[in-house]
């Protein structure tokens, strides 16, 4: 049904990649209408800041909790950028203290981002 919309919709219409959210669903459906996807940072932002205060219900210590969300402020901060290049750059220096990342948000990066990383910055690749 969604699929069917987008399709009649863009029918005809110039178009340059659709912005969604970070349903899986929407990733199969625009491969399989050839069309780029560009996700959505503010949904990512979203996603991860409310996987966190779950996370703050846990028994961590302060000092843990402060360096998980200290370093998903820095992940996010990748996303700030304006610059296709830089933003690539900093999302490898990141990705490269893998080990270091806590968990929670390597979890989160294995399901919605390291795969996915061009999805995000797509629309910066297209005004180079």
């Amino acid at each position: 049904m969604i699929k069917q919309f987008i399709k009649e919709s863009l029918h005809n219409k110039p178009i340059i990649a659709i912005t969604t959210d970070l349903y899986p669903m929407y990733r199969n459906i625009m491969d399989d209408l050839n069309i780029k996807q560009q996700l959505c940072i503010i949904h990512l932002r979203r996603t991860i800041y409310t996987k966190l205060k779950r996370k703050r219900r846990t028994k961590l210590s302060e000092e843990e909790l402060d360096k998980i969300y200290t370093n998903a402020k820095q992940f996010t901060e990748i996303f700030h950028e304006t610059n296709y290049y830089l933003a690539k750059q900093k999302y490898e220096e990141y990705i490269n203290k893998y080990d270091e990342i806590p968990e929670v948000l390597q979890q989160f990066m294995e399901k919605h981002v390291i795969n996915f990383i061009d999805r995000y910055y797509y629309t910066l690749k297209t005004v180079l």
